[in-house]
């Protein structure tokens, strides 16, 4: 939850970084694009975290946590893009989606 706030937050305060970061880094060279990769991969790796304590194997945590990274790029691409900050989804949505909030899954 924390780290989802954080991503809206930085979006939020943050528009033409935002937009550098989600929109801009897609063309801006193999430096720019390893960077954002790698940026994935850290998200990724701190959002599996809770999501081991939700999701009955680790390898479903880890496919769940790149899932959301990805989920969330998709749905702050286009209010980077056009930055109406308005559209940036709540981080009670994005944590909804994610069951970050709910009882492990059987």
């Amino acid at each position: 939850r924390g780290g989802g706030a954080a991503l809206l937050g930085f979006c939020a305060e943050e528009p033409d970084r935002a937009r550098t970061c989600l929109v801009e880094a897609l063309s801006a060279g193999p430096t720019a694009r390893e960077r954002r990769s790698e940026t994935n991969r850290r998200l990724s790796e701190l959002f599996a975290q809770p999501l081991r304590e939700l999701r009955p194997s680790d390898r479903i945590a880890e496919v769940s946590a790149i899932a959301l990274v990805g989920g969330f790029h998709e749905l702050a691409y286009d209010p980077a893009a056009r930055r109406p900050r308005a559209r940036l989804p709540s981080v009670d949505a994005v944590v909804a989606v994610a069951r970050l909030d709910s009882a492990p899954q059987r």
